[in-house]
């Protein structure tokens, strides 16, 4: 993801699903991804806001830019980006995640 803010504008979601988690990005290649993020998703529509400074003691999610692309594609949810160290928060969180990503696991075709 080279620009997350517009990556998660231009995705769909389902319209059902409705979500405020706070995140912190960690991105090491592209400075402007980094950073204090509110992730919220309404009618079918995400958006990514730049926070000013994490507020103290609000529960938030903390990933890596590899760890929301590969929660972004389907190929894998929150809780197991966690398990692979490309995430971490609190379970709550990790689990809201997973309704505004989902959707068939990516896959391709052996042949060309």
């Amino acid at each position: 993801i080279v620009d997350a803010e517009r990556a998660i504008a231009l995705r769909g979601y389902a319209s059902s699903v409705r979500l405020d988690v706070p995140i912190d990005l960690a991105d090491d290649l592209v400075p402007t991804n980094a950073g204090t993020w509110r992730f919220r998703v309404e009618n079918g529509r995400g958006s990514l806001v730049r926070e000013s400074a994490a507020t103290g003691g609000e529960p938030r999610v903390c990933m890596t830019i590899r760890g929301l692309a590969s929660i972004y594609s389907g190929h894998m949810n929150a809780r197991q980006a966690a398990l692979l160290g490309l995430a971490a928060g609190p379970d709550e969180l990790l689990a809201a995640l997973d309704p505004a990503f989902a959707g068939g696991t990516p896959w391709m075709a052996d042949h060309f």
